[in-house]
């Protein structure tokens, strides 16, 4: 069957970017002016709406554009307007719209406070901040620096005993990384080595592949990941792992494994191919 298909097309997803772009070529096309901080509600808004479930790439983003049309005149019943203009609200309330029509409560106008703060209510997590705050000032330094080269960001290992804010972290990293433009999704996928691991042969690969795909472009964060290391199917976990971090096509998901300090040391020292690939 494939001998006989000699050619094939591949139509990417549309970014945020493209979002953005097609909205001002036809704000262009119609005559439309848009306000100064439309753009920005726009990227923040694309940004979550891509990550939705149902993402409908250009047709969506028409809708999107007919919807703050639709917002723009409800704003004028009974007025008039000098010039044909798009404001922030116009298009904050298309974006609210859609998100909510998808289950998200997503808002682009709300500013949102500081992720770190939220440590603030863990009980010694000085360093941890003081990490996650190094890693922050490095990369919006890299990004004002527009000649300077992006340093790799990499994936993540936490260590330490249940109870003990792993999990928060790493909601807190999601966020960071993605007000820094360093995810394309703002989720954080949450797991543990158990619930990936099979219970025959080609199973894990499958549970890890099936994660991945869920987090893409976010974080998967894989609580307890050093059971993946143990049993029948251990190095069918650790490979695929490796492989999807890897792959192209996750090439824009962090991954975080966390666990009891003696038991991820050995796992990551038992595959130096894995170890390599967490640098934090």
């Amino acid at each position: 069957l494939k001998s006989r298909f000699t050619r094939r097309f591949e139509f990417p997803d549309w970014s945020p970017e493209d979002c953005v772009k097609f909205f001002n070529t036809s704000a262009s096309k119609e005559n439309f002016l848009i306000d100064g901080g439309v753009e920005t509600i726009l990227m923040r808004g694309c940004r979550e709406l891509t990550t939705l479930k149902g993402w409908g790439n250009g047709r969506d983003v028409k809708e999107l554009w007919m919807k703050s049309k639709g917002y723009r005149a409800n704003r004028l019943v009974g007025s008039t307007e000098a010039e044909r203009r798009l404001t922030e609200a116009d298009v904050s309330q298309a974006v609210v719209d859609m998100a909510h029509s998808r289950g998200s409560g997503f808002d682009p106008s709300k500013k949102e406070g500081n992720p770190l703060d939220r440590l603030d209510r863990l009980y010694r997590m000085d360093g941890v901040k003081q990490q996650i705050t190094e890693i922050r000032n490095t990369f919006a330094m890299a990004e004002q620096e527009q000649d300077a080269e992006m340093p790799v960001l990499g994936h993540f290992v936490f260590v330490g005993s249940p109870g003990t804010g792993k999990t928060t972290v790493a909601r807190v990293i999601k966020d960071i990384l993605f007000e820094l433009n360093l995810l394309t999704a703002h989720r954080c996928v949450e797991t543990s080595g158990l619930d990936m691991t099979g219970e025959y042969l080609g199973q894990t690969k499958m549970r890890v592949k099936e994660k991945l795909d869920e987090a893409k472009g976010g974080v998967l964060f894989i609580d307890e990941a050093y059971s993946l290391s143990k049993g029948t199917f251990a190095e069918e976990a650790v490979t695929a792992l490796v492989q999807a971090m890897t792959d192209p096509e996750h090439k824009s998901t962090v991954i975080i494994v966390a666990g009891y300090k003696e038991d991820m040391d050995k796992m990551l020292n038992a595959n130096s191919g894995l170890k390599s690939r967490f640098t934090r």
